[in-house]
């Protein structure tokens, strides 16, 4: 009977001994992460309208250009993300960051649009007007 117990303690050490230590630190900087989540937000909002169907297989293709383009690997951000919000004051603060920087970049992009909306009525309104005469 002594013999079961202690092979089932050494079984249970060994067993917990093996299982890989979770990293507690990130891999990327504040400011990679902040770049990644805007543009996840961008995709997941570029497809939110789209069929069920669609959604799975475009955000596939935009996490993949995501992490093209921001230079990193996207098993990596999932992990730091995670490891991001098991700090809820380290993910409260960023998660502000993002939200700021997507409403800034929202405000430009409102602000550009009103302004060629203007430069297209201009146009309009002189394509309307009478063109000078010319003198003799």
């Amino acid at each position: 009977m002594n013999r079961i117990v202690i092979f089932i303690a050494i079984l249970g050490l060994g067993l917990i001994g093996c299982t890989p230590e979770k990293q507690s630190k990130r891999t990327y900087d504040d400011d990679k992460l902040i770049g990644v989540m805007i543009d996840l937000y961008a995709a997941e909002a570029a497809i939110k309208d789209l069929k069920e169907s669609h959604k799975d297989s475009l955000i596939i293709v935009y996490r993949d250009q995501i992490g093209i383009i921001q230079e990193v690997e996207m098993s990596t951000i999932d992990r730091d993300l995670e490891l991001l919000q098991s700090n809820l004051e380290d993910y409260s603060r960023l998660h502000k960051i993002v939200r700021d920087s997507i409403v800034a970049i929202e405000k430009k992009r409102s602000k550009i649009l009103k302004s060629n909306k203007t430069a297209k009525q201009k146009e309009q309104i002189k394509k309307t007007l009478p063109k000078p005469s010319k003198g003799n």
